[in-house]
């Protein structure tokens, strides 16, 4: 059973805000947009494999990502004890 792409990208935006609100801390920064990119491309080719139909093209995959995924930001500076 395949669900829409809408219903997918807000399930990862969920997923992804959690991931940047636990791990999203200073001196972390790197590690966090490694995984974002990781996230990104492997999402690439999961809507490629969708089936019998047309490719999925790589401009219109970063399109859909810049719509419901926010870039990832350090949210806790654990050095200043402070959030940011």
């Amino acid at each position: 059973l395949k669900e829409p792409i809408t219903d997918t990208m807000k399930r990862l935006r969920v997923r992804l805000r959690g991931y940047s609100n636990y791990f999203g801390i200073n001196g972390n920064s790197h590690r966090l947009w490694n995984f974002y990119y990781y996230v990104k491309c492997t999402l690439y080719r999961m809507l490629n494999r969708r089936g019998q139909k047309s490719k999925f093209n790589r401009a219109k995959c970063l399109r859909i990502w810049d719509y419901y995924i926010k870039k990832p930001q350090v949210t806790v500076a654990i050095w200043n004890w402070r959030p940011m």
